[in-house]
């Protein structure tokens, strides 16, 4: 009986040794990390593997990937690596794209009207789509009142109804467009000018009357205010006539020549105040001093 026993431990020691025995020579025959000959050479546990990942052979090789099955959902098999996938490796169907941070295929627009639409502000949402946004004017034309299609940006579907001028739409009369603009059309009335003592329109003053026409004609939403002046010669009282008869007989010329009686304000007289010349003393120095002005104003004072 104890013979039995121990012939049987005996064969199980000799048993277990064979196998240990084999097993160092089995892995001793195991190539070195990274190399392979199957997949169990790349396990977590193989020495080398300082991951401790499991690894496929590939080409001899350990490597972290044959297929994008062995990656991650949004990975995939690069080089027998995973790498992160991007919109460039999904297929959206039509119409759709995809999203950088979802990889989900998505409408590029959702609301129709939407506008910027995908930032783009000559873009406006219809149908998903961003489309071409049609600017709110083509032409002048297209505008109401003294408005004209002005680019207002970059594009031309900013083109808007802004105030202005242009050739099709001219500024009303007194006013002239300048770069797209209307401004005064601002004209001169010359003066005047009177013999001593005297307040008859002399020929050249006819002339310059007849000049002051046209410029009264284009200002003729403006009053007309005539301001008579005498030379400092004379007491104040007599100038101060003097000069009310000066802007008469002015308005009067002007009145027969066809400007409206309406057109003018009650005229002024300084008298032999406000000269031209200060301390005149030369016949031409008071021949400026005795003169009737001419201004254009919105309205009387």
């Amino acid at each position: 009986m104890y013979a039995t026993n121990l012939a049987a431990l005996v064969r199980r020691w000799l048993l277990l040794s064979v196998l240990g025995v084999g097993w160092i020579v089995f892995a001793a025959c195991e190539p070195p990390w990274p190399k392979c000959d199957s997949d169990k050479h790349c396990r977590p546990d193989k020495e080398g593997n300082a991951t401790k990942k499991n690894y496929f052979c590939v080409q001899g090789q350990c490597q972290e990937c044959r297929s994008e099955k062995d990656c991650g959902d949004r990975q995939k098999c690069e080089g027998y690596k995973c790498v992160e996938k991007t919109c460039g490796d999904v297929t959206c169907p039509g119409g759709k794209r995809c999203d950088p941070t979802t990889l989900g295929c998505k409408w590029i627009c959702e609301n129709d009207g939407d506008n910027p639409c995908d930032g783009d502000v000559c873009k406006v949402c219809k149908s998903h789509q961003c489309i071409d946004k049609p600017p709110p004017c083509g032409q002048d034309s297209d505008c109401p009142g003294q408005q004209i299609c002005k680019s207002t940006g970059s594009g031309a579907c900013e083109r808007q109804c802004v105030g202005g001028c242009s050739g099709s739409k001219p500024c009303a009369a007194g006013k002239k467009c300048e770069n797209g603009q209307c401004v005064e059309d601002a004209c001169e009335l010359k003066k005047v000018y009177y013999d001593y003592n005297r307040s008859f329109i002399r020929s050249d003053a006819k002339e310059t009357l007849k000049e002051n026409i046209t410029c009264i004609t284009k200002m003729k939403d403006k009053k007309i205010v005539i301001t008579g002046h005498a030379d400092e010669r004379g007491t104040r009282e007599f100038n101060i006539r003097l000069g009310e008869r000066r802007a008469k007989s002015a308005r009067s010329y002007l009145t027969k020549l066809g400007v409206g009686k309406d057109r003018f304000c009650t005229v002024v007289s300084k008298g032999k105040e406000e000269p031209e010349v200060p301390n005149a003393s030369t016949d031409e120095q008071h021949q400026k001093n005795r003169r009737a002005v001419f201004d254009l104003r919105d309205g009387c004072p």
